[in-house]
């Protein structure tokens, strides 16, 4: 069994995660600090980009799996490690490698999650100051603020 083009495959996709944990490091740094909006959305877009190439390589290497008669996942790496030292310190890379995305997409989503309820808690305070309660609602969107009264209607 050769498992050169398995072995590309997992190079290829350890690289890709070296770059995605590059990319989630560089959005925790925008989410605390005062670098704006603009950085947000490049960090974000980026993350993004990098997630669907990885989406790709993990495709590319479940079919190098099948091309070698084994399965796909973790257990068809598993399977092909054995045969073969250097793929398993591969797979050990990539694992430990996405562990650590894993970890810093969550500490990531964790600091976004509390910017929202913080925003939301503000919002709500400055509606309750001028009287008008929410202005938005959890989704982002705004809310009627009439408080149900009627509005004047032309003809």
């Amino acid at each position: 069994m050769s498992t050169s083009t398995l072995h590309r495959a997992l190079d290829n996709e350890i690289a890709l995660l070296s770059r995605f944990i590059a990319a989630l490091e560089s959005e925790a740094s925008v989410l605390t600090s005062a670098e704006g909006v603009e950085a947000l959305n490049a960090s974000t877009t980026l993350k993004t980009q990098l997630a669907e190439q990885l989406g790709q390589a993990g495709n590319e290497r479940d079919n190098e799996l099948r091309q070698l008669g084994l399965e796909q996942g973790k257990m068809g790496l598993d399977a092909a490690a054995q045969t073969d030292s250097g793929l398993r310190a591969s797979l050990d890379n990539m694992l430990a490698l996405a562990a650590r995305a894993r970890q810093l997409n969550e500490a990531n989503g964790q600091i976004i999650d509390a910017f929202l309820k913080y925003n939301q808690q503000a919002l709500d305070t400055l509606g309750a100051l001028a009287g008008i309660g929410g202005v938005y609602d959890a989704s982002g969107r705004t809310k009627n603020v009439a408080g149900g009264k009627k509005g004047i209607r032309a003809g």
